[in-house]
């Protein structure tokens, strides 16, 4: 679609038209967002292979959830955090020290990485699918 622009109204009018791209794209970063944050929190949620019984009452696994940040200038975070068992993300990723009556026994817990696996799925994902929809946007939209 064109339109017809004088000469003194050139800047004003690709300058209308830059904000209103940038608009459109800040738009399909949070949409993008949104989309990842879920499906890694649906993830996150499936994951139950933490002990021999598999996680049978599924706490853990069932507390995972997600939150949007209040913007910092051009900063946007999207949070994916286990809302009640938040102390032990750490210790099942990582492993921990065993402890028996409150004294080391010398033994070690292996880890269970499920949250790395899921955030660099996410972030694949997310730059996916903000470039497939910043392609999408058409002329006629700008």
């Amino acid at each position: 679609m064109s339109k017809k622009v004088g000469v003194l109204n050139l800047r004003n009018s690709i300058s209308a038209m830059y904000m209103k791209y940038g608009t459109l794209v800040s738009t399909v970063i949070d949409d993008a967002m949104k989309e990842v944050a879920r499906e890694s929190t649906e993830d996150l949620k499936a994951v139950r292979r933490f002990s021999q019984n598999g996680n049978p009452s599924g706490e853990y696994s069932a507390d995972w959830t997600w939150k949007i940040e209040p913007a910092k200038r051009w900063i946007r975070k999207v949070v994916v955090y286990n809302d009640e068992h938040y102390r032990l993300t750490h210790l099942l990723e990582s492993g921990h020290s065993k402890y028996l009556w409150g004294r080391p026994t010398g033994q070690t817990v292996r880890g269970y990485e499920h949250i790395k696996p899921i955030n660099d799925k996410a972030q694949e994902h997310f730059e996916a699918a903000v470039e497939r929809r910043i392609q999408e946007i058409g002329a006629d939209q700008v």
